[in-house]
């Protein structure tokens, strides 16, 4: 479920618009967690502890709707509305607590509010403001209650009232954003039939019923287009054309681990190979992921490729080679590459849980179908009226094709200079000629100024298509080796 979309604003948010010398006046601020942000991940924890849904707000120093929100905390309905959630507000821009959440969830636009579960998943987004943002932050918490319910509280919502086709709408779009497309299905085909539904009620069910088919359709034929370019040149293929193909597309085991097979069989390099373990991991293919790393990786003494061998242990339940292999890649790592292996030894000790890489891969394939979804939307305000439906969605997936392009173009030409850094993302400002004015580079800890000089560079020379009505597509930037 999605909140009504406001565009961010990338163009009037720009660091043009910053004066460092106003000062918002004092207010009574909303509940927060106490102290200083805390890590995501102990923001998380907090929720589960106090049984409340988790608010985060992401905002910067530079952003204006972002301080004038911020005159709205003492209102006594955002009071109110914060004082039923943990509310969380982050500078995307300060080095630690605030940059890592930014990153984790790919926040390029301010101000940004998500509404995360206790498994750490984004159920629902709001960019951006209008006016002072009261009414829509309390109806964003309102929606933040709803989403982040768990599957058993949703269903006695649903036995308790069967007959309403308000309930059974709201069900529909908690069981939509968790991919139970056949549950969703069949909650908005209730709604519609049911005697004492409105028009507007009959209507809302029909169209996020014909939108989840759609959108399954296109992710189909996506997948299909990967897949075969996996059978006939599994050379060709790039981790993000290998992601789009078998993580979460709805493609077939058999299909998928064929892929895997074939473009993780063309990979002798333990550097060209490491970034598609992640993806075989994130699909599922264990057994395919484990035997191609230890074919190419068992014989190297790189402390980050080793540490990806011990992942597949991981993922195949071999504990005991994780950590023999882990505690091999600490050894002979440097201080820094230690203490960044050092979490990943601690998770594979406990036996559980994932890396960030694969949840990487499975929120990515989340963001795709929601933006897929989004594409028959109707454009914002000051979109072209006389553009059709069809030439938006075009001109939106034209636009999104040439986001992810750059990202891979940028990507390969910065990989020399990445050493351990993991990713990078981009938010750029277009002229009215698609050139990009201006642009902010979100990297990890990791990132050497060197890279970030040489992702700026990229950047900077680039242009992009401009969609009426639509802000620029967040860059994604993913280092890997320049040829498959």
């Amino acid at each position: 479920m999605r909140t009504v979309f406001v565009l961010a604003c990338l163009a009037a948010c720009s660091r043009n618009d910053s004066h460092p010398s106003e000062q918002a006046p004092p207010v009574k601020p909303a509940p927060v967690l106490a102290g200083a942000p805390p890590s995501i991940d102990k923001a998380i924890e907090q929720s589960k502890s106090n049984h409340k849904p988790l608010v985060v707000e992401f905002s910067t120093t530079w952003c204006k709707p972002c301080k004038i929100f911020e005159k709205s905390l003492g209102d006594p309905r955002v009071v109110a509305a914060a004082a039923r959630v943990n509310f969380v507000r982050y500078d995307a821009e300060a080095v630690g607590a605030g940059t890592e959440a930014a990153q984790r969830f790919h926040v390029a636009s301010f101000p940004t509010f998500l509404a995360i579960d206790t498994t750490g998943v984004v159920r629902v987004t709001q960019d951006g403001l209008e006016g002072d943002g009261i009414d829509q932050f309390v109806a964003f918490v309102a929606s933040a209650e709803l989403a982040t319910m768990d599957e058993a509280a949703v269903r006695a919502r649903i036995a308790a009232n069967p007959h309403d086709a308000a309930t059974l709408i709201v069900a529909g779009h908690w069981f939509a954003e968790r991919g139970m497309t056949s549950d969703a299905l069949s909650q908005y085909d209730a709604a519609a039939n049911q005697p004492s539904a409105t028009a507007a009620q009959r209507g809302e069910a029909h169209v996020a019923s014909m939108r989840i088919q759609r959108v399954a359709k296109w992710q189909a034929e996506l997948a299909a287009e990967k897949l075969e370019l996996a059978r006939i040149a599994p050379a060709t293929v790039s981790e993000h054309d290998l992601a789009l193909a078998t993580v979460d597309s709805g493609a077939s085991p058999a299909d998928v681990k064929d892929a895997i097979t074939k473009v993780l069989a063309v990979h002798t390099d333990p550097q060209s190979l490491n970034g598609f373990l992640y993806v075989a991991l994130a699909a599922g293919a264990k057994d395919e992921a484990l035997a191609a790393a230890k074919r190419v990786i068992s014989a190297s003494k790189d402390p980050s490729v080793m540490d990806t061998l011990a992942e597949c242990y991981h993922a195949h339940g071999d504990k005991a080679d994780a950590l023999r292999v882990e505690d091999a890649a600490i050894k002979l790592a440097d201080a820094a590459t230690a203490s960044s292996l050092a979490p990943n030894r601690a998770r594979f000790a406990t036996g559980t849980g994932d890396s960030s890489e694969i949840a990487r891969f499975h929120a990515d394939a989340k963001a795709l179908a929601k933006r897929i979804a989004q594409l028959d939307q109707a454009p914002a305000q000051g979109a072209s009226a006389a553009a059709s439906s069809s030439d938006m969605q075009n001109a939106a997936m034209s636009a999104f094709m040439a986001s992810r392009q750059l990202g891979e173009m940028a990507g390969a030409a910065c990989a020399s200079l990445a050493g351990t850094s993991g990713g990078a993302f981009a938010r750029v400002t277009l002229d009215a000629q698609g050139k990009v004015a201006a642009s902010t580079i979100f990297t990890d800890a990791a990132a050497t100024d060197a890279l970030r000089t040489c992702i700026t560079k990229q950047i900077a020379t680039a242009s992009l298509p401009v969609v009426p009505g639509m802000p620029p597509q967040a860059i994604e930037i993913n280092f890997k080796p320049t040829e498959h």
